[in-house]
């Protein structure tokens, strides 16, 4: 049996919202920039509190939520007629949209991989799914990291070799179409150049920006129950690539989509558990949630 508490769930957001800051100082950004992503660190927070409360085990809903969400994904390609179509659009907001979804859809596949074994099919199209509408985007980068956790989830919950091969195949098809799709957006360094950024600025603050980074992947990692490792996973290849200046740092950089899938992610943790979520009383707010 696992347990977690608050701390658990605000440990990885806390460092994030460190690192975050820290990137914003030394960049001299907006006070726009600092109210956005101000605004998108309270929602993770009060997700994460909120998580910390979740009793209810919504594992009959795994399979829609998934299915729910990729369709989504694909909604910035009905909405830009050129790419890349990342974004969806709400009047002058601008969302982009795959690090608010993926986290959730590997949540919601993981707990289906593990506890819906006659639903594995459905699960691992799914899986495919994201990764065709993400190359179509075209997003390379988002591509590689999903594929990486997706691989690494499916072949932790015994997925059938042949689901599995085909997965590795799927993977290596849409990361080559992403690839041959040109990406003209420049790079901004308080996004996509975190860590090239801190660095610049001094060893000390590019030493404190990585070091950021490694406790938030470490705190989502140790999450009791083992259900956001897929999720850790997903943020530690996303960083690796941001190297690459193609993709935005998830939570350290700037942006809300990343915040927003990391609260969605630990919202929901509870209600798609790795094991029963027994009955907690009202009047304790810091007890565990078991699974």
């Amino acid at each position: 049996m696992h347990s977690f508490t608050r701390k658990d769930l605000l440990r990885p957001v806390g460092y994030a919202a460190f690192g975050s800051a820290f990137v914003l100082k030394i960049a001299e950004v907006s006070s726009l920039v600092w109210m956005t992503q101000g605004v998108a660190v309270l929602i993770c927070v009060l997700a994460a509190l909120t998580a910390a409360r979740q009793r209810a085990a919504l594992s009959r809903f795994a399979l829609p939520v998934a299915v729910a969400a990729t369709a989504l994904l694909a909604a910035p390609l009905l909405m830009h007629a050129q790419t890349p179509a990342r974004w969806l659009m709400a009047g002058p907001v601008r969302l982009y949209l795959a690090p608010v979804l993926l986290p959730l859809i590997l949540l919601t596949v993981q707990h289906g991989l593990a506890f819906q074994c006659p639903k594995e099919k459905q699960f691992a199209l799914t899986l495919g799914g994201a990764l065709i509408i993400l190359s179509l985007q075209p997003d390379l980068a988002q591509v590689l990291a999903f594929a990486v956790a997706a691989i690494w989830i499916s072949w932790q919950h015994g997925l059938s070799k042949v689901r599995l091969a085909a997965l590795v195949m799927m993977s290596v098809l849409t990361a080559g179409i992403a690839a041959a799709k040109p990406d003209l957006l420049s790079p901004v360094p308080h996004v996509e150049e975190v860590f090239a950024l801190g660095f610049r600025h001094s060893v000390l603050s590019g030493l404190g920006i990585t070091g950021a980074a490694i406790a938030m992947l470490i705190a989502i990692w140790r999450v009791p129950g083992q259900h956001l490792r897929g999720v850790a996973l997903y943020y530690f290849s996303l960083m690796l690539i941001s190297l690459t200046g193609i993709t935005p740092v998830p939570m350290l950089g700037y942006g809300a989509g990343p915040w927003l899938g990391l609260a969605l992610a630990l919202a929901l943790g509870a209600c798609f558990p790795s094991g029963p979520v027994p009955l907690v009383q009202a009047d304790q707010p810091d007890a565990p949630v078991e699974h």
